[in-house]
């Protein structure tokens, strides 16, 4: 029988870093492109559309920046966990029970729904 003994790397180079992290971009965009193009959609035109979108307009970098930051900070939080090797609700546990904290530390006018559609993106009518 054939037995296969795994080390662990004690130091990963950068070089190995930065290609694994390439292999991972060129993976993505492969796979979405050919997404696309099962829908019926140029892949090069949507690229060249989302890093118009992007890079081209304040409001376009703006709404980037609105989406990706909960997201990185749920990120942060988990690491934080992980690396203390300590129990926690999860990243999205994390982002509803920060969102409520939030509504609830405006004052008295804040419910629990008004919380709750906080979190799922709808905005709060007065």
């Amino acid at each position: 029988m054939l037995q296969v003994h795994l080390e662990p790397r004690l130091r990963a180079s950068g070089l190995r870093l930065a290609a694994g992290s390439a292999a991972a971009v060129l993976l993505a965009l492969g796979v979405a492109g050919v997404l696309l193009l099962l829908a019926g959609v140029p892949p090069w035109a949507a690229y060249g559309e989302m890093g118009t979108e992007l890079f081209g307009t304040a409001f376009g970098f703006s709404e980037v920046l609105v989406k990706a930051t909960p997201l990185i900070l749920c990120g942060l939080g988990v690491m934080v966990a992980f690396k203390m090797v300590f129990w926690n609700i999860g990243a999205e546990g994390q982002l509803h029970m920060g969102a409520w904290a939030a509504t609830a530390h405006n004052g008295p006018q804040c419910d629990i729904r008004s919380s709750r559609q906080t979190t799922a993106g709808h905005k709060k009518r007065v």
